[in-house]
């Protein structure tokens, strides 16, 4: 039984926030990753979300957030993708 079975057969209750199942919902997205990087995704933006309802935002500029969080952590995510390549690239040439 897979970690995503087994979170949704023993922790998936009506009581959830929502916080949760998001998490479970990244986890069933697939791709590629750490469950350690999708707890701490989920707890960033937890956090923003948590931040915007203590303003009294309201939903669309906490989804718009969430959105700009996203796409600033892929272009983070391809350039360090981008120079680990190179790195390796230019240590297998010797130079």
């Amino acid at each position: 039984m897979s970690l995503v079975e087994r979170l949704e057969k023993y922790c998936l209750t009506p009581a959830m926030s929502g916080f949760e199942d998001e998490m479970i919902k990244k986890l069933k997205a697939g791709g590629f990753g750490t469950v350690t990087g999708v707890v701490l995704a989920t707890i960033v933006l937890q956090m923003v979300s948590s931040g915007f309802n203590a303003l009294r935002f309201s939903q669309f500029f906490y989804l718009a957030a969430q959105g700009g969080v996203l796409v600033l952590v892929m272009i983070l995510n391809a350039v360090l993708e981008k120079r680990r390549i190179s790195k390796s690239i230019n240590k297998s040439l010797g130079s």
